[in-house]
């Protein structure tokens, strides 16, 4: 008979141990399972921008940047409208971004895109900011690359705090870097004038 009642505390101990466990494991789980979760860290290299050319376009003769897309992920990369994503210039005085809230302000993009997996696409930044000289479509080589030296050297004197744009989109954690490379551009030499021609 003692053995027995042994066996019987020795089992309601051992159940209620295990059923404190069992509550204190539930207890622990719906804790951490409604615990605020930190964001993953921005992805910078899911889809990368490498700089292409600057030049004018429409009525205004407005600036426009263009860039190479390349995505680097096993998925299509599209966006439908910059509504989806947050569009920024970058600051390099205050080392910050300037958010574009909208498509009607002065920094637009190329939407929709898509950049197909592996794959790349072109994109164009358009700035609703004016240069005085247009293009001429029937002028030489060197012509068009003074043309293009100018129009770098205007935006790297107007833009001096202009570091390049930065587009972060929230959904997939992408952060995409657009590098100011009209910078570099605007301390290529002139060509017509170096091959003797008339100075542009």
């Amino acid at each position: 008979m003692a053995d027995r009642k042994r066996v019987f505390i020795t089992a309601a101990g051992f159940g209620a141990g295990f059923a404190l466990a069992l509550v204190s494991l539930i207890g622990t789980w719906l804790w951490y399972s409604n615990c605020p979760k930190p964001p993953k860290p921005w992805d910078g290299h899911a889809v990368v921008a490498e700089y292409d050319y600057v030049t004018t376009e429409g009525d205004n003769n407005d600036i426009a940047v263009y860039y190479t897309l390349q995505n680097n992920t096993d998925f299509d990369y599209e966006i439908r409208s910059m509504d989806q994503v947050q569009f920024a210039a970058k600051l390099s005085r205050e080392n910050s971004i300037s958010v574009e809230r909208s498509e009607e302000g002065h920094l637009t993009a190329d939407f929709p895109a898509f950049v197909p997996a592996r794959g790349r696409s072109r994109f164009g930044i358009h700035l609703k900011y004016p240069y005085a000289e247009k293009s001429d479509d029937k002028a030489s080589d060197e012509e068009k690359h003074d043309y293009g030296t100018r129009l770098t050297k205007f935006m790297t004197s107007e833009f001096g705090n202009l570091d390049g744009f930065v587009l972060l989109d929230s959904g997939r954690r992408y952060r995409v870097e657009f590098p100011s490379g009209w910078i570099a551009r605007s301390k290529e030499p002139f060509r017509a004038k170096a091959n003797g021609a008339k100075s542009p």
